[in-house]
């Protein structure tokens, strides 16, 4: 867990550094054109400020693949985190809603890695991360409070209490 913890801190603090880079990278090749135009410095000192632009600009160009790592850090410790959540439900005090939130939050998370699929695969995305965005999971928990679970006057809300209560009982070992 410790060595978990070290990346996730790691990946937190993001820091807008594209936009640093893009900076840095216009300032080195306004150097360098100056350079060029006014003749101000000697023809190594110019080839060394283009080779400090094409540098900068190469750091640039692997910007992408380091917001990619982090984005996949960031939803593997979503699906961790809401899987963590759903060990404790039903029977570790975890609410239904609770567990409903950590079901959206793992599918919203998991769209990351299906983005990565290949096409038509990569399409899945979409849907999962409509189920994080229109919290499904919640509503429909909500739905079901209200109309099964919760509601002993209907033939299905008693079955579901007797499911739940037996649930309960395994869950205390009693079975």
């Amino acid at each position: 867990m410790g060595l978990l913890n070290a990346l996730r801190s790691a990946f937190i603090d993001d820091e807008n550094i594209e936009e640093v880079l893009q900076a840095a990278d216009e300032k080195a090749k306004q150097a360098h054109a100056l350079a060029l135009a006014g003749h101000v410095v000697s023809n190594q000192a110019s080839k060394q400020l283009k080779d400090a632009a094409d540098g900068i600009a190469a750091v640039r160009s692997k910007i992408s693949t380091v917001q990619d790592v982090h984005d996949k850090m960031d939803a593997f410790f979503r699906i961790k985190d809401a899987v963590e959540v759903l060990e404790g439900w039903p029977h570790k005090g975890v609410s239904d809603e609770a567990a409903a939130a950590a079901f959206d939050e793992m599918f919203g998370a998991a769209a990351v890695f299906a983005e990565s699929l290949p096409p038509p695969l990569n399409q899945y995305a979409q849907i999962l991360k409509q189920v994080k965005v229109a919290s499904f999971f919640q509503n429909m928990q909500g739905l079901g409070a209200s109309r099964v679970g919760g509601n002993a006057s209907t033939p299905t809300g008693r079955q579901m209490q007797k499911i739940n209560e037996i649930l309960e009982r395994q869950g205390r070992g009693e079975y």
